[in-house]
């Protein structure tokens, strides 16, 4: 019912097969958006809008529009293909600029077509590309940052925005979330506790449940975790297991080792819990069968299953009221689940990189967020898309999924060398799942990786920190939203909107951070709702100045240092007391020591005074245990 997920390969290896033509079966790109699954049906390209090649997304008639050439994955899709067409029909019929013409690929041929094209010089104006592929596009030059309106991807989950580099280069009108199914009347029936995203299971509880439901013969599995799916399958369902353990595929502070994450403490103990689950029967192995996997839990093989949301609603129409989606279980650092799928970018060489981009701003609409999610099942990209879905919207019977996926979702390790370390990673799961010795097939893992990472020259990392490690992200240290941001409120009802630019676009790791405060603050009290638009720092001051100009600065300014004089100076921000002072204690107290750059509030905050009650209680920071930077709002 669903395409399969197929295995990344390394820019290396594809190079090679594109300079020697040599056909590949088995090693094809992967698909999170649908499935994250494999299947064995065979897909046929089907006739396409386009005939031309890539090469005519140079050509501009004199006499009409600009023609922009578009590949995409899903031939064979035609539920999906059929959402894209109107999309790109509306696009079409709203501007005399550009004409977006698609062709289609089949997805086992896809990754293969576009390093071929790239080789050739010949790459089209939108590139369709699974979310933990884009990091190796952008770094082999095949993709340019995007260039949207401020404000464009306001609201997305974090998963449908694909950055690289400190830039975003691709973005997703959907994303996928995994749940644990299962049915309310077999753990109340077995006196298994009933979890929550507040209070998911932790690794003894979630054990037991496995051995409680494994001991009433009911079940020839207590669990299905999806054995006879391989490729992305692997590291989208399994890694953010190992990184709940506190283990990862590749060490995120750097992005230039495999050593001590992949095959550290925690990574073996994960590997030692995992072997010890086909070791007691508690899951089906290596060999399950594609059918098994597809309907077992339905069919009463299994009590639990670890699945997506794109096998949801078969099973709401076989257990109704009784079907749960439970929240993946914490083993130390945070419920997590894999994010992040198939998603829209502008090639490098497009010589209509304007009009690509103007296209992919225009498909990233709600309402055509909603079209996908209703068509095809998956999780929309935003809070307002998901309002207008059948499935997502409140009280929606798989809304739960949306907040799981922005609770718990963790990105793939967004680099250039997950391609290749994400078959190291499947193999070794699977060595292990068949009996290999934990700590040989890791540490065989971390070297495998590492080797890699050298032989490319660390993919553009240069060993310097980027980033916290899977131990200290957001989700490993409570500070990720455990549930959706709130609705902006209107400013003519019971709560005043709260302006905030912040300059951390594709910051992932510190945006999230600065989501919780801003979350805390808005359910600390009722007067006033924070939101958040973020801009690349390399744009950020212009604009500032562009926004003064205009009179429309943000209530709330994200300012650096050393540049503050310059704005007080220029315009003088509103008076304390305010909705700032109240943010301002809030993080003071709670997050004083995250060391976050100054936030000052500008004039335009003034309207507010009177609406948010003023800060009663002292307003100061706790002093530092040691050196480092303080916190502050102008």
């Amino acid at each position: 019912m669903f395409t399969q997920l197929k295995r990344p390969l390394s820019v290396l290896f594809l190079l090679v097969l594109a300079l020697f033509l040599v056909a590949c079966g088995g090693s094809d790109d992967t698909d999170s958006s649908e499935t994250d699954a494999d299947t064995s049906s065979d897909t046929t390209t089907e006739d396409t809008a386009a005939e031309d090649s890539a090469s005519d997304s140079t050509e501009t008639p004199s006499d009409g529009p600009a023609t922009l050439t578009m590949w995409y994955h899903g031939a064979g899709n035609e539920v999906e293909r059929n959402i894209l067409l109107s999309i790109i029909e509306d696009f079409n019929a709203s501007q005399s600029n550009w004409v977006v013409e698609i062709q289609d690929f089949p997805q086992e041929s896809y990754n293969e077509s576009i390093v071929a094209a790239a080789l050739a010089g010949d790459l089209p104006d939108i590139i369709d590309v699974d979310g933990p592929v884009m990091p190796n596009w952008a770094w082999a030059g095949y993709m340019a940052p995007l260039e949207l309106s401020a404000g464009a991807l306001d609201g997305f989950l974090p998963g449908a925005i694909g950055t690289w580099d400190g830039q975003v280069y691709s973005v997703g009108l959907w994303d996928a979330a995994i749940g644990m199914f299962a049915r309310r009347s077999v753990l109340e029936a077995n006196g298994i506790r009933i979890p929550t995203l507040d209070q998911p299971w932790d690794l003894a509880e979630f054990d037991a449940a496995l051995e409680t439901l494994q001991a009433t013969g009911d079940y020839e599995f207590a669990l299905d975790v999806g054995m006879a799916w391989t490729g992305e399958w692997y590291p989208y369902a399994f890694s953010p297991l190992m990184q709940s353990f506190g283990g990862d595929i590749i060490d995120r502070s750097t992005y230039t080792t495999a050593e001590g994450a992949i095959n550290g403490d925690e990574a073996v103990a994960f590997g030692e819990w995992w072997q010890s689950l086909f070791e007691r029967g508690l899951v089906p192995g290596t060999s399950q069968d594609g059918a098994d996997r597809d309907t077992g839990f339905i069919d009463g093989k299994y009590a639990l299953q670890w699945n997506g949301n794109w096998a949801a609603l078969a099973a709401l129409d076989a257990f109704g009221d009784d079907m749960l989606f439970l929240p993946a279980p914490d083993f130390g650092n945070g419920g997590r689940i894999g994010a992040a799928s198939w998603q829209f970018g502008v090639s490098s060489n497009s010589q209509n990189q304007e009009g690509a981009n103007a296209f992919i701003e225009f498909a990233i609409q709600d309402e055509y967020l909603a079209a996908f999610s209703n068509g095809i099942g998956l999780v929309p990209a935003t809070l307002s898309a998901a309002a207008l879905t059948e499935n997502y919207a409140p009280g929606g019977p798989l809304e739960v999924f949306f907040g799981l996926s922005n609770a718990q979702g963790t990105l793939r390790p967004p680099t250039p060398a997950y391609l290749s370390a994400a078959l190291t990673f499947e193999k070794a799961l699977a060595d292990i799942a068949n009996g290999a010795d934990v700590v040989e097939a890791l540490d065989a893992a971390a070297d495998e990786i590492n080797a890699d990472i050298e032989a490319n020259g660390g993919y553009g990392f240069d060993g310097s920190v980027v980033g916290p490690n899977i131990q200290n992200d957001a989700i490993a240290t409570g500070e990720a939203s455990a549930a959706p941001a709130p609705a902006p409120a209107e400013t003519s009802g019971e709560a005043a909107t709260v302006s905030m630019w912040y300059h951390g676009a594709g910051n992932e790791v510190e945006r999230n951070i600065l989501l919780s405060i801003v979350n805390d603050f808005n359910a600390s009290q009722g007067s006033c709702v924070v939101e958040i638009q973020d801009f690349p720092q390399e744009s950020y001051n212009e604009s500032i100045v562009a926004a003064a100009l205009a009179g429309d600065l943000p209530d709330i300014i994200d300012v650096d240092g050393p540049v503050m004089p310059n704005w007080a100076w220029a315009a003088p921000h509103g008076p304390p007391g305010t909705v700032r002072w109240r943010f301002r204690r809030l993080l003071a107290r709670r997050y004083w020591h995250l060391g976050w750059p100054g936030l000052l509030c500008g004039p335009v905050g003034r309207r507010h005074r009177h609406v948010c009650p003023p800060l009663r209680a002292r307003s100061q920071r706790h002093p530092h245990p040691h050196p480092g930077p303080t916190v502050g709002f102008g």
